[in-house]
């Protein structure tokens, strides 16, 4: 039963309507999004949820509308608009909910009145902007001996903003309303959310060592368009140097199997199975990438990583080489430590990939339709 929704923040909510929906409980999943998006009518994985569980096409319309205006890149909701009629009409499924469309009321600014852009909103979209932009400009001091992203921007030579894209891409933040949020993960790497003192805008600081983490750098280098650049071997951290035994055991793994197989999208992968999994992604529109190194100290790739979600996908095959089983079990532990997104895939389940993959992602918000 769904708790009543003052006991529970909408990410709560949204997680145990989740656990409704798998349940088959679509009601009782239909109560825990809408009592989310009472909390928080922006709530992005709330509305892509309740579309799901929708009785017709008329609110699932309203609830995608809901997602591409918060998130006008969103893939999934993008697709399955695509498919609605032009003249069908939106309707909003919960009685409570805000329009997506402007609403009336003036902007606050000094000598404007334009509508304001969003329910909740007090400015029309351009001063909105001229306000964000005024406070992406204000770099928060560092505390202490804690860097914030502006600082570990000026000693990499960066931008915050390649440093924010960074941190979000490997996952140690989420965007937030008023900025920036450290996620479990980040926290668990010496992220501290901070408040800027004069506008209330939400950061989060770094200890010095994030500086050397291996897979920060590999990332920071990627968006800089200098991925190819290899890093001293004085930047890498204690904890990176420490893991060589692992490391050295994961090249000869990827030199031993080389990608000689192409898939449709131009990767190169290192099986058959493989290519089945990348295709089936490719053409579901499900953005990813092939072998991205986890954002751990040790060196570890992934075979699959979708940045919507921040999931990481596994095809588990020679199951009967020791080796290749050791390798897996360490796999999976650090997984396990680090608390990162799995899915784990073997021969059985590519045999019934498109009920099975399907299910899976849509643990993570990920909807296949």
């Amino acid at each position: 039963m769904i708790q009543q929704s003052i006991n529970l923040t909408a990410n709560q909510l949204v997680q145990e309507g989740i656990r409704a929906y798998h349940a088959q409980e679509r009601q009782q999943a239909f109560t825990a999004f809408s009592a989310a998006l009472a909390l928080e009518p922006d709530h992005e994985q709330a509305w892509i949820w309740l579309s799901g569980v929708v009785s017709g096409d008329e609110e699932r319309r309203y609830c995608l509308e809901r997602v591409i205006a918060l998130n006008p890149e969103h893939r999934v909701a993008q697709r399955a608009l695509a498919r609605f009629p032009a003249d069908l009409t939106a309707r909003s499924p919960i009685a409570t909910a805000e329009p997506a469309t402007p609403v009336p009321g003036g902007c606050t600014h000094p000598g404007c009145r334009e509508p304001v852009a969003r329910a909740g909103h007090t400015l029309c979209l351009a001063h909105w902007k001229a306000t964000q932009k005024s406070v992406r400009e204000r770099a928060p001091e560092p505390v202490g001996s804690m860097l914030s992203a502006s600082a570990i921007g000026e000693r990499l030579g960066v931008t915050n903003r390649v440093i924010n894209a960074a941190l979000v891409d490997l996952g140690w933040i989420n965007k937030v309303k008023n900025g920036y949020a450290p996620t479990p993960h980040g926290q668990a790497l010496g992220g501290n959310g901070q408040t800027h003192r004069r506008d209330g805008v939400a950061y989060v600081v770094w200890p010095e060592q994030i500086l050397v983490h291996q897979a920060f750098r590999d990332v920071i280098r990627g968006l800089n368009g200098d991925s190819a650049k290899p890093i001293a071997p004085s930047q890498q951290s204690e904890s990176t140097k420490s893991s060589a035994p692992s490391q050295n055991s994961e090249r000869g793994f990827r030199e031993k199997f080389p990608a000689t197989y192409r898939t449709a999208d131009g990767h190169m992968v290192r099986s058959r199975a493989e290519v089945v999994i990348d295709n089936w992604l490719y053409t579901n529109d499900v953005v990813h990438a092939y072998e991205r190194r986890l954002p751990i100290e040790e060196e570890l790739y992934c075979d699959f990583y979708l940045p919507s979600g921040k999931v990481y996908i596994e095809y588990w095959g020679r199951e009967r080489d020791p080796k290749y089983a050791a390798r897996q079990q360490v796999k999976r532990e650090l997984y396990q430590k680090y608390r990162l997104h799995l899915i784990e895939l073997d021969d059985e389940h590519l045999r019934t990939i498109d009920d099975h993959l399907p299910r899976l992602l849509l643990n993570y918000g990920i909807v296949i339709v």
